[in-house]
């Protein structure tokens, strides 16, 4: 009968561990996004690409 709760404690542990990459898949998406969002904002306003260095 102790498989049962280890069982349960595995499953939550593994749900806990999908959740926190599929955040942080989302986050990492929502920054690069933000990020070519300013780029074309600021392209639309100057009509000039960044000079990168």
């Amino acid at each position: 009968m102790s498989s049962v709760p280890d069982e349960f404690r595995r499953s939550q542990l593994a749900i806990k561990a999908l959740f926190f990459v599929l955040g942080f898949q989302y986050a990492t998406w929502v920054s690069g996004h933000s990020q070519q969002s300013r780029e074309r904002v600021r392209l639309a306003r100057t009509g000039q690409p960044q000079q990168h260095s």
